[in-house]
């Protein structure tokens, strides 16, 4: 009788699978860090699936799908996907490539057991038996249910009330978001802004983080409005406060209808696609790693991630295009410029002679090889008119990828100075706390159980 092996993940129903890994006589591989601390918590004996790959390959893994993820820009893709103007492939670029690099991963992983156990009884969670299925002969499915194909945005985690985070779909946000917009509108002041000189729009800003500069717009003459598609701008008592206490103009879409013919618009773009992927040929010949094709075991999730995109591509793009003619923007500033939300504003207020400010949120790599890192994350100025820049070291890292001196203005952080400003006030406490950011899933050490537990015992040692 051949061995059993089950293949897991996060999306397996541990509950009902913990007593069946521990009655059958089996061996189990994990496929992620969450699969693996909660087998190991149970105190069941399994196999990370980094035993199957070394460093090497997921280097070669990482450069490859720096490539990979511009498969849009294929003569035989590009054209399909542009609306309005807009590639609508290249606005989820970013969450598309930090979706390959598991992905990817677990291909070559998946290729590697079955050199070792390619008689062996393959039993898969549905996530990973579409990639199994193609690989192995008749792997069987653990349980039902469909593949977790979610992209970053496509699900929102905010704090509320301080002390509860919550986790909901894009969907679902959305139409809390429209609620909230509503009720809480005649609680904020109106014509906040008399006497302004500009208008400028604030994309995707988190309230906190930027509460002094919200604060602090009011010592000018300009009408800011947040313009947020992904976050919220109130969502518990201390943003309604600063929202406010400030000049931020919140702006609400509750008034937007979408038109029939946008999901007409929606339908023919994906059945054009559709039509090109049932052929197999482009998706076969395009995504090959190390000598072979992935492309058939990707169709179904790529066409589930198209469906939702180029119908939020639609929406936005319309709802993006009706925010501008409607606020006469002066100057829009974003926080990348690889962003879903941001690209689409970024490419309408350039039709529109709308000034692009960069505003540098985050410390990234200074060195050379990591320039097209930097660009895929957007914090690199490429496109817009200026670059705020936190001082003296992204200024120079930006002129030296070519952007001009003149365009980049040294303005501090305003987030350290928030929490410079809190530790002040706190001064008499003595406690110590370590804030440490873990590996970021934009590179393969986000997604190598190894490095995230390695991670782990420095932070707790």
């Amino acid at each position: 009788m051949s061995e059993k092996i089950f293949l897991v993940d996060q999306s397996t129903d541990f509950s009902k699978c913990i007593a069946i890994f521990r009655r059958e006589n089996c061996k189990i591989i994990t496929f992620d860090y969450k699969s693996h601390k909660i087998l190991k918590k149970e105190k069941v004996n399994h196999v990370i699936s980094e035993t199957f790959l070394d460093n090497e390959k997921l280097e070669q893994i990482q450069l490859e799908v720096l490539k990979l993820s511009e498969w849009y820009n294929h003569d035989l893709i590009k054209e399909i996907l542009i609306y309005d103007g807009i590639q609508i492939g290249e606005l989820f670029r970013s969450e598309f490539h930090n979706f390959l690099i598991p992905f990817i991963k677990k291909v070559y992983e998946i290729n590697q057991i079955k050199i070792r156990f390619e008689d062996s009884n393959i039993i898969c969670s549905s996530n990973i038996f579409e990639i199994a299925n193609e690989i192995f002969k008749n792997p069987s499915r653990l349980e039902t249910g469909g593949i977790y194909n979610k992209l970053e945005d496509d699900e929102i985690q905010y704090n509320v009330f301080n002390k509860i985070d919550i986790k909901i779909s894009k969907e679902n946000f959305q139409k809390l978001k429209r609620f909230s917009e509503i009720a809480l509108k005649k609680f904020l002041k109106k014509n906040k802004v008399k006497n302004y000189e500009k208008t400028g729009a604030f994309v995707e800003f988190d309230t906190i983080k930027f509460e002094s500069l919200f604060q602090n717009v009011s010592k000018f003459p300009l009408k800011i409005f947040s313009y947020n598609r992904r976050r919220p701008s109130i969502w518990n008592k201390k943003t309604f406060s600063i929202v406010k206490n400030s000049n931020i103009i919140p702006y609400s879409d509750h008034n937007y209808e979408a038109k029939e013919g946008d999901l007409d618009d929606a339908k023919k773009i994906y059945t054009d696609i559709l039509n090109i992927f049932d052929n197999l040929s482009f998706l076969q010949e395009y995504f090959i790693f190390d000598g072979q094709s992935f492309g058939k075991s990707l169709r179904p999730y790529l066409l589930k991630i198209l469906e939702r995109k180029i119908s939020d591509a639609i929406k936005e793009i319309k709802m993006a295009k009706e925010f501008i003619s409607s606020s006469k923007l002066s100057f829009i500033v974003i926080l990348s410029e690889s962003g879903f939300t941001e690209q689409i504003m970024m490419k309408l207020a350039r039709r529109n002679n709308i000034q692009v400010i960069l505003l540098q949120h985050g410390l990234f790599f200074y060195s050379d090889d990591a320039i097209e890192y930097n660009k895929l994350a957007g914090v690199l100025p490429q496109f817009s008119d200026k670059f705020f820049a936190w001082g003296n070291n992204p200024k120079k890292y930006a002129v030296s990828t070519g952007f001009p001196k003149e365009k980049i203005f040294e303005i501090g952080n305003m987030n350290l100075e928030r929490k410079f400003m809190k530790k002040k006030e706190t001064f008499t406490k003595k406690k110590v706390l370590l804030l440490a950011t873990g590996p970021k899933n934009q590179h393969h050490t986000g997604v190598n159980v190894r490095e995230l537990e390695r991670f782990e015992d420095i932070v707790y040692d």
